[in-house]
């Protein structure tokens, strides 16, 4: 309801209200509500770029980490489309942070070249 409300004052931003209010049903636990939110909002408005990666967040809430990707791998074009480099970049790390290994398994890293501290350098100078 608040989000129609908000969205009578400022109508382009209405995905992006509908968006919020789904992250606020998950957080607080009603994942089917925030199930139909998120439904009723990508209905209205699929290539809305701020309500897909609220999609995406309220479904990563709710422990749905593969639909939340889905929904982050669809907005990515729509952003890079819009030419949003915020919105590239915060997708970006989303999409990373759920792609990358668990925590429990080794990635492979360049190893820091040992250096010698910057006082035993100087004197090489």
């Amino acid at each position: 309801m608040l989000s129609e409300a908000l969205a009578a004052v400022d109508p382009a931003r209405h995905g992006f209200f509908a968006g919020k209010a789904a992250v606020a049903l998950a957080e607080a636990g009603l994942a089917d509500d925030a199930r139909a939110k998120i439904t009723e909002t990508l209905e209205r408005w699929p290539d809305d770029l701020r309500a897909r990666i609220l999609a995406g967040d309220a479904l990563t809430i709710l422990g749905d980490a593969e639909a939340g990707l889905a929904h982050f791998q669809v907005a990515l074009p729509l952003a890079q489309q819009d030419k949003d480099s915020k919105a590239i970049r915060d997708l970006s790390t989303r999409i990373f942070r759920l792609t990358r290994p668990a925590t429990g398994e080794t990635v492979q890293r360049r190893q820091p070249r040992s250096r010698p501290a910057r006082s035993q350098r100087k004197g090489r100078r």
